[in-house]
């Protein structure tokens, strides 16, 4: 037997491949086996054998025919192409579950002669539900928010002291920032106690704000195409932060989208 994988497919557009290709070696009656985690289905075209439609969460073994032998290429295409989906805010699309850092891939597995016997298509359980929320807060001027709005979510209770421990993970989805700012100053909306990779190193975005004397700060509107995990590594100081400085007045409406793991 011969595993390739994991391969990630994005139906949703904006980021990502919706198809790909994939190369294999096979021999006289041997049987690709396609593992499809993702929610969504895709269209499988042999290079000698034609199409086949393969239902999401579904595990199937193709058999070998004619001259499907030796090198060979797998084309894989996700079968609901369209644009950027809007999903409420308080819901984990599936096209973040299914990012390159996601669990939710495909994988092939090819088997000679002999290997594997045939058996009928399988359909797999769900995935784990993964939670999802948001927290919205009126900063006035300047000040911070917190996620989650409690810290305890990252300690553990053990004889009724609250000891930081840095188990839990909050990815982060996006965000809203709205402002009745007009001051013509300028300030920044930074996002600490993130990390882009697992190094617990403390990372952070900054964003410009910009007002003008005239009319309101436009208003901020940011979905990640994949989910930022909190800082690691720091037990009790891990929670991501948003930050308003700099600004000289105003009142700002700002709403943060996150998943706990």
């Amino acid at each position: 037997m011969n595993t390739q994988g994991p391969y990630y497919l994005n139906p949703y557009g904006g980021y990502g491949q919706p198809q790909i290709d994939i190369s294999y070696l096979i021999g006289q009656k041997g049987f690709i086996e396609i593992i499809n985690l993702t929610n969504f289905s895709f269209v499988a075209t042999f290079q000698s054998q034609g199409n086949v439609y393969q239902e999401p969460r579904s595990k199937v073994l193709y058999k070998a025919v004619g001259a499907q032998q030796g090198q060979q290429t797998l084309h894989l295409s996700s079968t609901v192409p369209q644009p950027l989906i809007v999903f409420p805010p308080n819901r984990l699309p599936p096209s973040l579950q299914n990012g390159a850092n996601g669990q939710l891939a495909i994988w092939v597995n090819i088997y000679q002669e002999g290997e594997i016997e045939a058996y009928s298509p399988i359909p797999l359980s769900p995935p784990p539900v993964e939670s999802s929320f948001y927290v919205t807060a009126t900063i006035v001027t300047s000040g911070s928010l917190l996620i989650p709005t409690t810290s305890t979510y990252f300690r553990t209770l053990t004889g009724g002291t609250i000891i930081p421990d840095g188990s839990g993970t909050c990815d982060l989805l996006g965000f809203d920032l709205t402002s009745n700012a007009a001051s013509a100053s300028s300030g920044t909306l930074t996002i600490s106690n993130i990390s882009s990779v697992a190094d617990g190193i403390n990372h952070s975005i900054i964003y410009e704000l910009a007002a003008p004397t005239t009319t309101p700060l436009a208003p901020l509107i940011i979905r990640w195409p994949t989910p930022i995990p909190n800082l690691v590594g720091s037990p009790g100081f891990n929670q991501p932060t948003f930050t308003i400085a700099g600004l000289t007045s105003g009142t700002h409406q700002l709403t943060v989208y996150y998943s706990l793991t």
